[in-house]
């Protein structure tokens, strides 16, 4: 299951207060019976997100409608408030529906411990800015609205490596060799975790202005030491997950951020959450590198291949088509 994440502001109406900031996720649509479902709301304080701290009030929690909403979401009733959790992004949908999703915080009124975000109307569900704030008041039902500006942007996820990267290769004089994955090509092969030597068969690229307040639009970097095996420092961008046996003590906070995901018998770890990885605090220009290798008609295979000497991943065919690269 592949999340999609957004960053969302709300304004008071017509040029008003900012009221919070923040990120939420997303299941992917092509995640069964669970797709649009939002999966965790992260609020910005003074710059800082706290991923750990997920502020979404959970789906299902409360009485169910015995009815499904247009979208054919099943409804839940808690303490006066109907809510489904759905975010729908699409050429027909650009907002949260009308019964809305909740949160359990909002540092700005602390008097309130319910908010549900939701359009006005059914008519707004291509205006990406105008909502409502539904807020209940702490042990009682009293419920009122407000009107507010939402501000959506999806984020992209270059889940990728770093020009100058070395990655693991077969050269033509079929000795293996670590070469810059800028130098790479379709068809070169790439060693691959448990199975052997594997074409690439796409590999694109991306510039990208490191955003610092955004860890999927960040570089981080691993130093290398005697102890982790690189070459040379690994930099890769934060939704970039390095393969490991055990998530240790990363665990709880890369489960909430990412799901549990692994690749044979490896867990991803984000280098985002890995206490491995320094963020870069810059916001220079950086260019990241993706490819896929051949995946015998399995469009969902993922591998893990070699970086800088340390194991990390590579996307499925799916994912990778799933967005825009300047293919090599």
């Amino acid at each position: 299951m592949v999340l999609l994440w957004y960053s969302i502001s709300i304004s008071l109406p017509n040029g008003g207060a900012n009221i919070f900031n923040g990120y939420f996720s997303v299941n992917s649509p092509d995640s069964g019976t669970n797709k649009n479902i939002v999966t965790g709301f992260y609020e910005t304080i003074n710059g800082s997100t706290n991923f750990s701290n997920n502020i979404l009030f959970p789906t299902g929690t409360g009485s169910a409608t015995g009815s499904r909403s247009f979208n054919s979401y099943p409804i839940y009733n808690y303490r006066g408030e109907l809510y489904d959790n759905v975010y729908l992004s699409s050429s027909s949908w650009k907002q949260f529906d009308i019964n809305g999703v909740i949160i359990k915080s909002m540092s700005k009124y602390t008097q309130y411990d319910l908010f549900n975000l939701h359009c006005i109307n059914y008519n707004d569900r291509l205006n990406t800015n105008s909502g409502s704030i539904g807020v209940t008041y702490p042990n009682n039902n009293y419920n009122t609205d407000f009107n507010c500006d939402y501000t959506l942007t999806s984020i992209p996820d270059p889940s990728c490596f770093n020009e100058g990267t070395k990655i693991l290769y077969l050269n033509k004089n079929l000795e293996e060799e670590y070469i810059p994955i800028e130098n790479l090509r379709k068809g070169d092969l790439v060693k691959s975790y448990k199975y052997g030597y594997r074409k690439i068969h796409l590999m694109g690229k991306n510039p990208m202005i490191n955003n610092p307040e955004r860890f999927n639009e960040c570089m981080y970097k691993m130093e290398k030491t005697e102890e982790n095996g690189l070459i040379e420092d690994l930099i890769v961008t934060g939704g970039h997950s390095i393969l490991v046996d055990d998530l240790g003590i990363c665990k709880e906070e890369n489960e909430k951020i990412f799901g549990t995901h692994m690749i044979d018998d490896k867990y991803l770890l984000l280098s985002a959450v890995s206490k491995e990885f320094i963020k870069l605090e810059n916001t220079n220009l950086y260019t990241y590198y993706h490819f896929i290798l051949e995946n015998d008609g399995d469009n969902d295979k993922r591998y893990g291949v070699w970086a800088n000497g340390i194991l990390t991943e590579t996307p499925s065919k799916n994912y990778f088509t799933n967005y825009k690269y300047t293919l090599l």
